[in-house]
């Protein structure tokens, strides 16, 4: 089967005890019914009773209990899962033994790519240009052809817009760069920048009023209650190339990731929710620097990380956000004015 994946996925390796983040804090972490039978015969004993007392029933499905903040019952005081740190990564649900993987297929072809609410995935968004890469499983292996720096095995790098799956998502984000360049040119308003950051944090803040997700995105807009507004010209040109690299590679990531996810979704939708995730970094970067915060690429990563868990970790988030994000701008090329 032709396979298409993210340059990072072959050689990706979990930090495990090392990881600055929780990864499945938050979730309600779905136990279907193969991995619920399992559980029942898992070894040692003593474990497979901490998993069946700490698993509960809603409506004729099984979820693992989360403790006060959101924590599952299963992670240990230092972040490691319990089920895999007494067996293997085999033993756990299927939700935790994907993640960070994102699995598609379409048209005969695999696609194979990675959350950024993972660390490793949001430090690679961060380092060099992002790629895609195809190759074609045989029963001895993969095929050998280009080998792509960085990673595990041989594979042959192919360009987004060579992606048949992704035709439509990279034409809407070529014509609104067409469009933007049409109408805006090299001209851009560092006062109307900043009114989008205030405009982002206020509708963020009405969406985590809701639904008490991304609460850990509110501390960063609360220095916007005094006027930091001189403060953007210097951030936009302090941070202009990373910037600029960080945004294509995140388009060139994010479209097909985003198709991943939500199959169904059109186009437009798929690219604006891709462009408002960005900005939604930006806006909360400009804060932290505004707040004296030191803006290092693991900070940045960081940062990302918060955000795509915000935006991409719930449905229902998901869709509240696209809604907000639909009437942000009264044109879709407005995102590629404001991410310049």
């Amino acid at each position: 089967m032709e396979t298409v994946a993210l340059g990072l996925y072959p050689s990706f390796q979990c930090l495990a005890g090392s990881c600055p983040s929780t990864c499945c804090a938050g979730w309600g972490i779905l136990v279907d019914e193969k991995d619920y039978g399992r559980f029942l015969q898992l070894e040692p004993l003593w474990l497979r009773e901490d998993v069946l007392s700490n698993i509960r029933e809603k409506e004729g499905k099984y979820f693992f209990r989360n403790r006060e903040g959101g924590r599952c019952a299963m992670l240990d005081n230092d972040g490691l899962c319990r089920i895999q740190r007494n067996t293997t990564e085999k033993a756990l649900c299927n939700t935790c033994r994907k993640y960070p993987r994102l699995i598609g297929k379409y048209g005969g072809t695999l696609y194979l790519s990675m959350a950024a609410s993972c660390p490793v995935v949001a430090e690679y968004l961060f380092c060099g240009s992002v790629f895609w890469m195809k190759g074609c499983e045989k029963e001895t292996g993969w095929e050998r052809r280009t080998e792509c720096p960085g990673s595990a095995g041989f594979w042959e790098r192919v360009e987004i817009w060579e992606i048949p799956y992704l035709e439509n998502e990279w034409a809407v984000y070529q014509i609104n760069r067409e469009r933007a360049e049409e109408i805006f040119g090299q001209d851009r308003k560092i006062d109307l920048l900043y009114g989008c950051f205030e405009k982002m944090a206020n509708g963020v803040l009405d969406i985590v009023l809701q639904y008490r997700e991304g609460n850990s995105l509110l501390s960063f807009f609360q220095v916007l209650e005094q006027d930091v507004s001189d403060k953007a010209g210097q951030f936009i040109r302090e941070f202009d190339p990373e910037w600029k690299a960080l945004k294509e590679n995140y388009m060139v990531y994010r479209l097909l990731s985003r198709k991943l996810e939500f199959p169904e979704e059109q186009a437009d939708s798929c690219y604006r929710q891709a462009s408002g995730e960005l900005f939604l970094l930006r806006a909360i970067a400009f804060c932290a620097y505004a707040d004296g915060q030191y803006l290092t690429k693991e900070k940045w990563a960081g940062l990302l990380c918060l955000v795509y868990r915000f935006c991409a970790h719930g449905k229902k988030i998901s869709e509240i956000f696209g809604r907000f994000l639909a009437s942000f701008f009264p044109e879709d090329c407005f995102w590629e004015y404001m991410l310049f």
